[in-house]
């Protein structure tokens, strides 16, 4: 961001000047109740965000208030050191105290207020990771829950990389049970069809040897041997 030029006389200072310090402002303060404890960075950060500005101080985590040269102004610098530390311990009071330990070294507050939006994204992965963990608990539960004749496709499931959804695993072993039915389906079919064929063998069979006699040539006359009525009478 680029620097501010504020004035750092105070003989003419006012509350907009972010140099001015009220007397109730002290390195002590706690200027909200909710600590940093690592999990709640966002409301932290809001809350601080929201302390700072009404104290008119959010220039000197954000970076816009820039320190002044100690050689070519030492009363400047030492202004706003002043009022650098001030917040850097405001910050610092609002910590648990594993996190303050790791930044009470810094030398500004910008620097604080830096180091501490890693937390955000550590908070980030956290809740990734945790929403992740209870996707992976919710699908064992629903593989767990498979009748044994799906243990193919629970085995499938769990070699998949990365594990799939609870939805994703549902959507196959619906496709599964729908493969198993119309395989069933035409299975019946099939042996329905061969058993058909079958009867209607049978039934002709049957018609053909009646009463033990080939009757597949009935109605058709066949030459004999037999000798005609004249024969015999003559």
């Amino acid at each position: 961001m680029a620097k501010l030029e504020i004035p750092t006389d105070f003989s003419k200072a006012d509350l907009s000047n972010p140099y001015f310090t009220h007397h109730s402002d002290h390195p002590g303060l706690v200027l909200i109740s909710k600590s940093l404890n690592g999990d709640n960075y966002s409301a932290w950060k809001r809350a601080m965000i929201l302390a700072l500005n009404s104290k008119n101080k959010l220039g000197f985590v954000n970076g816009s208030i820039k320190a002044p040269s100690e050689e070519i102004d030492p009363e400047g610098y030492a202004t706003w050191s002043r009022c650098n530390d001030m917040v850097h311990s405001w910050i610092v009071n609002t910590l648990n105290p594993e996190i303050a330990d790791s930044v009470i070294y810094y030398s500004t507050a910008h620097e604080v207020w830096e180091d501490l939006c890693l937390w955000d994204e550590l908070a980030s992965y956290n809740a990734a990771s945790h929403g992740a963990q209870q996707d992976q608990q919710k699908l064992m539960q629903f593989l767990m829950g498979l009748n044994e004749s799906y243990s193919a496709i629970h085995g499938q499931i769990l070699l998949m990389n990365p594990l799939p959804s609870v939805r994703q695993a549902y959507s196959s072993v619906s496709q599964e049970e729908k493969q198993r039915l119309l395989t069933s389906t035409n299975a019946a079919a099939e042996s329905a069809a061969s058993a058909a064929m079958a009867v209607r063998s049978n039934d002709k069979s049957s018609a053909t040897w009646k009463d033990g006699i080939d009757r597949s040539n009935t109605g058709r006359m066949e030459p004999t041997d037999h000798p005609s009525s004249s024969q015999i009478s003559g």
